[in-house]
């Protein structure tokens, strides 16, 4: 096995170059995992039961004010974006958050 001191410049370049994309996407992973879990506890906690009582087919019409953002039905969000969510949310442990620190600096995570 080799040392990182022992890698060709070439080889040392890109790799610097990969962990520092990586750093990169580690801060977003972290921020939307956090925001995930914000979500899905707002979702648990009061949202869900307010969107049970529409038909699968109802509209939530757009109020946001982004750009392109289209109305949403009821049976999207629930059966895929949710889910997408969950998933996020699910990752937002302190032993993920453990390994995600270190390698894009704390000051770097504020969500």
């Amino acid at each position: 096995m080799a040392t990182y001191e022992s890698l060709s410049q070439a080889d040392k370049d890109s790799l610097q170059a990969f962990v520092n994309d990586l750093r990169t996407e580690i801060v977003y992973v972290y921020k939307c995992t956090v925001n995930a879990g914000i979500t899905l506890s707002a979702w648990n906690s009061t949202i869900s039961d307010i969107v049970d009582q529409l038909d699968n087919g109802e509209v939530i019409p757009n109020t946001s004010g982004r750009a392109d953002a289209q109305d949403v039905l009821k049976a999207n969000l629930v059966e895929n974006l949710m889910p997408y969510v969950t998933t996020l949310a699910s990752l937002s442990t302190s032993d993920h958050r453990d390994h995600m620190v270190p390698v894009a600096g704390a000051r770097n995570l504020k969500v």
